[in-house]
């Protein structure tokens, strides 16, 4: 009786034995047909991706929509989905007969409709069943990784330094670089630019402050998806023995494209004085005489006054007399023109060109007339006498 209770424990772990090593054979071979499969997809290398999927195969992506086997293949097969690179890590199994559960961690390099490549990390589950003797895989679905990485957030703060850099050159060549090419600003008069305009409408704003030094500091960064964020930038303009020509907020949307930051969306926003006439971020370079301005007693024209900070104030952008000949009553006229350049070609003996809040002006004195120089008229003011002075208010 021992011996025969001897060779059935034998018997059975000899069948125990080999059932764990039919097991670990059958996990080892989906984890080969796994890092086929994906090979064959980067490849693009359809009939044999074909083999490895079943029927009536079905993906759910990570925005949770699904595709057919006919749809991901085809996606694969026109280009439209193109893995760059799939590069997988520890695959884990588990089996169940004649199907099996893989799971996996990878980074991938994908490139969307024809977009710039882009790196993502995914969690992978996929359903495996043996159907004639082949394991194909029948459903599979993608988790996004959403990884806050301290390398993109300094690349982020990198890419504030060199808009900074670029801005304080004057380099509108040196601005293009760090944006989309679908970029567009909404500035601090609610103007709305897109592409190429970002750099050319920038031109008349360093006309205006001319030697002025924009410094930066990003306060916050969100990062919507791994390859998006929202950030949220506080600037301020500097000049001439460091007094504080403007100041404001920023909010960009960047994306990620290959490896770099690249801002897609710029909102500009004003520093405003609060009701009580405090600002809402102090300048500490701000001399009394400049806090005090706020009285609107105060308020006189000068060079440089608060009004270029968003508070109270008035600028003189020119002063001269008028030296053209003037008969009967004058006018002082208004008109908006694309760029300082034709605005001062436009302008006559009686006539002074500016920028001013994010756009051009040419201010004329003269009779009624119909003829704007060029531009478009936006107002006229008079009857008026003979002393042109212009300022903004």
């Amino acid at each position: 009786m021992k011996r025969a209770a001897k060779i059935t424990c034998l018997m059975i772990c000899l069948v125990l034995v080999a059932t764990n090593v039919l097991a670990q054979d059958s996990a080892n071979q989906l984890i080969t047909i796994e890092h086929e499969r994906l090979r064959f997809l980067v490849d693009a290398d359809m009939p044999a991706a074909r083999r490895y999927h079943a029927d009536d195969f079905q993906l759910i992506n990570p925005d949770g929509g699904s595709m057919s086997k006919e749809q991901y293949l085809g996606r694969v097969a026109d280009g439209s989905l193109n893995y760059i690179e799939w590069e997988p890590e520890e695959m884990q199994v588990r089996l169940y007969g004649d199907s099996a559960v893989i799971r996996y961690r990878a980074h991938l390099r994908v490139s969307v409709k024809g977009s710039a490549g882009r790196d993502v990390h995914f969690w992978h589950t996929d359903l495996f069943e043996k159907r004639k003797g082949q394991w194909q895989i029948v459903w599979s679905h993608a988790t996004q990784v959403n990884e806050r990485s301290a390398a993109d957030e300094s690349a982020i703060r990198d890419l504030a330094a060199s808009w900074d850099q670029a801005w304080n050159r004057r380099d509108p060549k040196g601005l293009a670089s760090l944006r989309t090419e679908d970029a567009d600003l909404v500035s601090v008069t609610a103007r709305h630019w897109k592409g190429p305009e970002i750099e050319t409408e920038n031109v008349p704003v360093w006309d205006r402050f001319r030697g002025g030094i924009l410094s930066s500091k990003v306060v916050n960064i969100q990062f919507l998806k791994p390859d998006i964020a929202l950030v949220h930038v506080d600037w301020v303009l500097k000049g001439d023995k460091d007094a504080t020509l403007s100041a404001g907020a920023v909010t960009w949307v960047v994306a990620k494209q290959g490896t770099r930051w690249l801002i897609r969306s710029i909102h500009n926003t004003l520093q405003q004085p609060r009701s009580d006439g405090s600002a809402d971020v102090k300048d500490q370079s701000q001399t009394p005489a400049d806090q005090n301005v706020q009285d609107r007693s105060a308020v006189k024209c000068v060079e440089n006054s608060p009004e270029r900070r968003g508070e109270e104030g008035c600028t003189i952008l020119a002063n001269r007399p008028v030296s053209g000949p003037l008969t009967g009553t004058v006018y002082w006229h208004i008109d908006r023109f694309n760029s300082l350049e034709d605005a001062r070609k436009a302008a006559g003996p009686n006539g002074v060109a500016a920028a001013a809040h994010g756009s051009v002006w040419l201010m004329t004195v003269e009779g009624k007339t119909k003829g704007h120089h060029g531009g478009r008229h936006v107002a006229w003011i008079g009857p008026y006498g003979y002393l042109l002075r212009q300022v903004t208010q």
